[in-house]
């Protein structure tokens, strides 16, 4: 349309009056105030009159193409450098930084997962009723055969009576029940021993465990162990997170694809070749 406008504005009614020095004139005039990579497509829109002759009512003179067949870039003169204008990530850097990625996803994935299977299932498990001394017992089992420390309510005042501090929420959650008692202060006496006998011998951790354990694996330093601790509810999302980020720099950095094109990546888009 700008194109169109400067014609006009220049005398020229009829696309057949069009020359090669009218499109100079015009080219030179947005060359002025602009690069020349932005000048490309100036020049793609004034030749779209000459591709499409056929099929318009007007066109330029059937021997005219604005510059022929010169590429766009070499007439308003861009200068493209040579190889990747990003610099290479030194291998010192690369090298530990995919090599900690394929850990993650080698050999930490399932564990992740794994605690994700547990958490999701524990919050979306259906309660039903209150729980009994017997299911409180089993649960405490749980906690003590895994070598954990019971969850603590983070939202809970100073108080004089210890059970207050338990995340009974979260525990009801894995009992499958809508709670242990009305509160933590008109519990029954057995679940009330129970539960003071479990902080005496298991302690309270800040955060909330789960059960999954991470797996003894071949550690990067060369020895076996757990690649950490523990899982707990508190840092699963870093934990995804991190995974997710690995997953990210093992495609991009072995594939060589845009960052636009690794997140167009489906589930089930790989195939492997036989």
């Amino acid at each position: 349309r700008q194109w169109l406008a400067w014609l006009e504005g220049q005398g020229v009614k009829h696309l057949s009056e069009v020359t090669q020095g009218l499109c100079d004139r015009y080219l030179q005039e947005h060359a002025e105030r602009r690069t020349p990579q932005s000048c490309v497509p100036i020049i793609s829109g004034m030749r779209d009159f000459a591709d499409y002759g056929t099929v318009l009512s007007e066109r330029y003179p059937r021997e005219l193409r604005p510059w022929g067949r010169r590429p766009a870039s070499k007439v308003t003169g861009v200068k493209y450098q040579d190889g990747n204008s990003t610099p290479w990530i030194p291998d010192t850097v690369f090298h530990p930084l995919l090599a900690s990625a394929l850990f993650l996803i080698e050999q930490a994935a399932p564990d992740i997962l794994q605690a994700r299977r547990e958490y999701t299932e524990t919050m979306t498990r259906t309660q039903r009723g209150q729980g009994t001394a017997q299911m409180v017992s089993d649960l405490i089992d749980r906690y003590r055969q895994a070598g954990l420390t019971l969850p603590h309510e983070q939202r809970t005042e100073p108080t004089e009576n210890p059970i207050s501090a338990l995340r009974i929420s979260w525990m009801s959650k894995q009992m499958g029940v809508w709670s242990i008692g009305r509160s933590t202060d008109r519990l029954s006496t057995d679940i009330r021993r129970l539960l003071l006998d479990a902080i005496d011998e298991l302690g309270v951790t800040d955060e909330t465990v789960l059960f999954t354990r991470p797996s003894v694996v071949e550690l990067p330093d060369g020895n076996r162990g757990r690649w950490c601790e523990h899982f707990s509810a508190e840092r699963l999302r870093s934990d995804l997170e991190r995974l997710a980020t690995a997953c990210y720099i093992v495609i991009a950095g072995l594939s060589g694809l845009r960052p636009s094109e690794v997140g167009e990546l489906r589930r089930g888009c790989v195939q492997e070749l036989c």
